[in-house]
């Protein structure tokens, strides 16, 4: 499963890794400001691990951010999980 939160102006999220389709090598964390990720705002790589923490600027205090990860291997992208939402606390 996937989970997103904001602590403050920081973006946590975490996943467990698939247990099919193949081993993957790395795995991509797409953020949004829209649930359905029509417009996808930045891709983040994440190398090693099953995790992420990532600062976000003050400007973004008071948004609401979505985040969805894929898993990617030889075959690329996979299929990207359900997305997940969170709000940035305000900046004081």
């Amino acid at each position: 499963g996937f989970t997103a939160s904001a602590t403050g102006l920081t973006v946590l999220g975490s996943w467990t890794a698939p247990t099919t389709g193949g081993a993957v090598s790395s795995y991509l964390v797409e953020v949004s400001t829209t649930a359905d990720f029509a417009a996808v705002l930045t891709s983040i790589p994440v190398l090693t691990g099953t995790s992420l923490n990532v600062p976000a600027p003050p400007e973004a205090a008071g948004q609401t951010f979505y985040l969805r990860v894929r898993g990617v291997n030889a075959a690329g992208n996979g299929t990207p999980s359900t997305g997940q939402s969170g709000t940035f606390a305000p900046a004081f």
